[in-house]
């Protein structure tokens, strides 16, 4: 639903849902966009993904910044 405001960010399916197989989770997100943006995250992620908790998150303000 984003992907016409983020045109430079890949996302890697059709959209992001953690026990969905044809759909991807957030580590596998952060992978393929975490060499080419800072990444902040207000907020978490959907309930029930803690695949992205190899990354460290940077408190930075109200967000985190991965």
């Amino acid at each position: 639903m984003q992907l016409h405001h983020h045109l430079n960010v890949n996302f890697p399916g059709d959209r992001h849902h953690p026990y969905d197989e044809e759909s991807f989770d957030m580590k596998t997100f952060l992978d393929v966009n975490i060499d080419n943006f800072d990444i902040y995250v207000a907020g978490s992620w959907k309930t029930g993904d803690d695949s992205q908790d190899v990354f460290e998150r940077i408190p930075v303000g109200l967000a985190d910044r991965y």
